[in-house]
């Protein structure tokens, strides 16, 4: 596959993810019967809601980041006493979207390279 295809999936599926965890999250948080508190864990993410419409790469990056602190949670939840079907789909979505973005991040700095435009080896001058 090429490059820009694997980039372009890449992006829809890590848009689609996206969408999905905001919404997964208050529904398990309302359908556990958890306290209110807990459906407003998804509000972080929204923060990067405008960079990855527009395809920012520090975006995404940014984004794997604290999906990692999602994943340290959703892992707890699963293997905690009480799961619940819903912690388990959440921890697949939260996998499948840390790998699609930094997929899709990886590509686009991939194809910036090869036109030339790698702003990670600038010259700097005094």
């Amino acid at each position: 596959m090429k490059t820009t295809s694997i980039m372009t999936i890449s992006l829809h599926s890590t848009l689609w993810c996206f969408g999905s965890l905001i919404l997964i999250i208050p529904i398990s948080a309302l359908v556990q019967d958890l306290p209110w508190i807990f459906s407003l864990l998804s509000l972080p993410l929204v923060i990067f809601t405008r960079g990855l419409m527009r395809g920012n790469t520090r975006t995404f990056i940014w984004m794997c980041f604290v999906t990692l602190l999602y994943f340290c949670i959703a892992t707890d939840k699963v293997f905690g006493t009480n799961a619940h079907p819903l912690d388990l789909v959440e921890l697949i979505i939260i996998i499948l979207l840390f790998l699609s973005a930094m997929t899709h991040a990886r590509c686009k700095q991939k194809i910036n390279s090869s036109h030339g435009e790698n702003h990670d080896e600038k010259e700097i001058s005094f």
